[in-house]
C-alpha cells in the first residue's frame, strides 16, 4: 500500500472524531517510515535494502523501547543508531510549531543525558566528536 493511500483516509477523516494534531505528530512518522520500507521492498529495489533497515529502525530506542520491534542495544543496526542521533539533533536544533529551536550546547547536553537509554553511547560520541572536529577546522572555530 502506498504511503498516500495509507494516509489519505486519516487526513480526510471528517468530524466527529477528526484526528487532532497530537495524533498526527505521534502516528504519522512511523506510518511514513513503515510505508517507505514496504513500498521499496514490494517494488524490488535491492540497492535500498540497507537503507530500508535504517529507516525502519531509526526510531528504536537503545534501551529497546520505541518501534517497530523488540531490538535492543547493539542488535539495532549501527546506521539506524547513528541516524537516530542525527535526526534527534536536527529536530532539537529546528524550530517547531510547539517550541523554539534549542542551542547547540543544550541539544548536545540532551543527547548526553539520554545516552544509554534513548541513544547509543557510541553514536552520541561519534556525533559529538565529529562536531568538535568540525569546530576545530572551521574558520569560525
Amino acid at each position: 500500500m502506498a504511503c498516500s493511500s495509507l494516509l489519505t483516509p486519516l487526513l480526510n477523516k471528517t468530524a466527529p472524531g477528526r484526528y487532532g494534531s497530537r495524533f498526527l505528530l505521534i502516528f504519522l512518522p512511523p506510518l511514513y517510515h513503515t510505508s517507505f520500507y514496504f513500498e521499496t521492498k514490494r517494488k524490488g529495489v535491492p540497492f535500498l535494502e540497507e537503507a530500508r533497515k535504517l529507516v525502519l529502525h531509526h526510531h528504536k530506542r537503545y534501551d529497546g523501547t520505541g518501534y517497530p520491534d523488540g531490538l535492543v542495544g547493539d542488535d539495532i543496526p549501527l546506521g539506524a543508531r547513528l541516524l537516530s542521533v542525527a535526526d534527534s539533533l536536527d529536530s532539537m536544533l529546528s524550530d517547531r510549531g510547539y517550541r523554539s529551536a534549542m542551542s547547540i550546547d543544550d541539544a548536545l547536553n540532551e543527547l548526553h543525558k539520554c545516552c544509554g537509554t534513548m541513544f547509543c553511547p557510541v553514536a552520541v560520541e561519534a556525533l559529538v566528536s565529529a562536531y568538535k572536529s568540525y569546530l576545530k577546522e572551521s574558520p569560525l572555530g
